[in-house]
């Protein structure tokens, strides 16, 4: 099979697309200015560090989906494709004159779904974020507002102030609340990569319990990130709760829609069961 160059280079435009948005929000846009009620004990909490920083949440959400794929993928190419002669029956690719194996291929697609998807999640977390605006459960405590931080009168609801707070982009960040952007992208990568390896290991390895429990680990990991955004007083429930709805959504979209990881896996495991019956066939024939 012939793979256009033309597919290749807009593969790479559409990620680069799809990526652009994100740098947009996070360089030039400001978040919206909504007003607060001063009374609000929800946006009373102190400041606290994050259990999972964005560099730690970043690196495993990145680097352990794309190891599980090229695990996977190297499995299926290397030892569910060998026929019973030992050779590797694989259908093969041309990119121009070089000759490209095909677990380059799967490799290529199936990672670049994922990060395709990454970008899709974190382009509807910023969009929700800078146009609601809503203040972070220690907002108070890192904007400081010049009305309404230290004499408050009930139910006073107030648009006009300013921020005395000394860190301007925890200050910015203190109006990023709605949704969780760690929950969302949590949710995503735990149900891609579950559904991947639903999707194309199509036996079991070594014990019917290995996958559900790579795949429950997926989730429990998922679940720890979302849990902590409210205990480090990041967010209120509801915008965790809404992140985990959105990046699973996300998630579950790109794997069955976009990356298409469960299509053929019935037809494969018909082939696979129709080998076998043929070899039984042929050995009582023998006999």
């Amino acid at each position: 099979m012939q793979i256009p160059i033309s597919r290749v280079v807009c593969d790479f435009i559409i990620l680069l697309v799809c990526g652009l948005p994100v740098l947009i929000f996070h360089l030039w846009v400001e978040p919206f200015k909504r007003g607060f009620f001063c009374d609000d004990e929800s946006i009373r909490y102190p400041f606290h560090d994050s259990t999972v920083t964005h560099e730690v949440l970043a690196a495993v959400g990145l680097i352990l989906p794309i190891c599980f794929i090229l695990m996977t993928e190297s499995f299926r190419s290397f030892v569910w494709n060998k026929q019973h002669t030992g050779q590797i029956k694989l259908k093969t690719y041309h990119l121009r004159d070089l000759h490209v194996h095909p677990l380059v291929v799967r490799l290529y697609a199936f990672i670049g779904y994922f990060l395709v998807g990454v970008c899709f999640n974190q382009v509807l977390v910023d969009i929700a974020k800078y146009s609601i605006g809503r203040q972070r459960p220690h907002f108070m405590d890192v904007c400081r507002p010049s009305k309404g931080y230290t004499e408050c009168t009930v139910d006073l609801f107030i648009t006009d102030f300013e921020c005395t707070g000394e860190d301007a982009n925890r200050i910015r960040e203190s109006m990023l609340s709605f949704y969780s952007g760690h929950s969302a992208f949590a949710f995503y990568v735990a149900s891609f990569t579950a559904l991947y390896l639903q999707g194309r290991l199509i036996r079991p390895l070594l014990s019917r319990l290995l996958l559900p429990t790579i795949q429950i680990a997926l989730v429990a990991g998922a679940s720890f990130v979302a849990y902590s955004r409210v205990s480090d007083y990041k967010h209120h429930w509801s915008d965790v709760l809404v992140g985990v709805v959105m990046g699973s959504a996300v998630g579950i979209f790109v794997a069955v829609v976009v990356a298409e990881v469960f299509k053929h896996r019935h037809s494969h495991m018909c082939e696979e069961v129709n080998r076998e019956l043929r070899l039984i066939s042929r050995s009582k024939l023998g006999h």
